[in-house]
């Protein structure tokens, strides 16, 4: 059972989504050395253990050193490698990280795609065995190193929502057995969408199937603003986690919630922005989503609800107001747990 905390986000180098992430993806791509640093040490002040990191390449073209281009032409950026110094410093506070890898054709060689529907093309494969190499060659001996986060979100049975996609299923079972042979035994995470409570049966067959570690389920909670219907599929999110505990634990997969702690605007245009959640909204996430999982992490606070500063001069200025809000509702949470202690 997780604490009502949240102890690992997402953080992005380069996303691919440049109208979502517009409050911070222009900054971030020429931070220097120091702003990596300074994020780092904002997310272990706030209580977190766990990077994720969302892509390590965008359209073929890496987020780090990559000389032989095995991967393709590293992008740009303002420090060589900000991954790497996000390792660095994420191990001198005892933080782990985990490298993304995936996410259709927008970090791949091959055209966009979506539907994950046969044939599937050899070269997206053979493309993500090229990253994974490069990914474990350069980031596995650090002190910091957790494992591959799978980006491609398997989808639900649009029949049967409370099953994944067969087909979907199907494609993991394929990348996964082509990358084993390159990571070993490194540890795998995947963050799907939640899925709603239903019988479970099938479901518990499919996650037999899966090669991978950890599923940390989006509550979808931060879909739009703090209505009536954000709390009532939070709720349901809680219950589905609630049924999918054990036979997470049957399957030997660990359990977390990805809790969205961004917001849509309203009205929603066809290009939603983050913006930061509502603190009362993220209160019920936690208090709904925790008791059934391993973990929280969230979706994001790089640029949602980042601390603001001189080296970290991201997101909107509600950043610093919902960073502040969480840390006060995080120190009753402490003081809370202390007393009863």
């Amino acid at each position: 059972m997780a604490q009502p905390l949240i102890t690992g986000s997402f953080y992005t180098i380069q996303h691919t989504n440049i109208w979502n992430c517009q409050n911070w993806i222009d900054e971030c791509r020429d931070w220097g050395d120091e702003s990596w640093r300074a994020l780092v040490r904002d997310m272990h002040g706030v209580g977190m253990d766990t990077i994720v990191n969302s892509q390590m390449a965008l359209w073929s073209r890496p987020l780090f050193p990559d000389p032989e281009m095995k991967v393709g032409k590293s992008l740009k950026l303002g420090c060589e490698d900000p991954a790497i110094v996000v390792a660095d410093e994420a191990g001198q506070l005892g933080m782990k990280v985990w490298y993304g890898l995936g996410l259709y054709g927008r970090c791949s060689e091959i055209a966009d795609y979506r539907a994950l529907t046969k044939p599937w093309p050899d070269l997206w494969f053979d493309w993500n065995i090229a990253l994974a190499e490069s990914l474990m060659d350069r980031y596995k001996d650090t002190p910091s190193f957790a494992g591959l986060y799978l980006t491609m979100e398997l989808g639900a049975d649009p029949a049967r929502r409370h099953t994944f996609n067969e087909e979907h299923v199907e494609f993991y079972e394929r990348w996964v057995k082509s990358l084993r042979p390159v990571v070993g035994n490194t540890r795998l995470l995947a963050s799907p969408g939640i899925l709603d409570p239903g019988d479970y049966s099938r479901l518990a067959r499919q996650l037999e199937r899966f090669d991978i570690d950890v599923i940390a389920y989006q509550d979808l909670g931060g879909r739009a603003t703090a209505t009536r219907e954000d709390y009532e599929r939070i709720s349901r999110a809680g219950e589905a986690l609630e049924r999918l505990a054990p036979l997470h634990r049957e399957a030997g997969v660990e359990l977390w919630a990805n809790c969205e702690t961004f917001s849509r605007p309203e009205p929603r245009s066809w290009r939603p922005v983050c913006l930061p959640g509502d603190m009362e909204r993220i209160k019920h996430q936690l208090a709904v989503c925790s008791p059934p999982v391993d973990k929280v992490i969230t979706w994001i606070y790089q640029g949602v609800w980042n601390r603001r500063h001189d080296l970290v001069q991201i997101g909107p200025p509600e950043s610093q107001e919902l960073y502040d809000a969480y840390q006060s509702y995080r120190e009753d949470i402490n003081r809370t747990q202390l007393i009863h202690n």
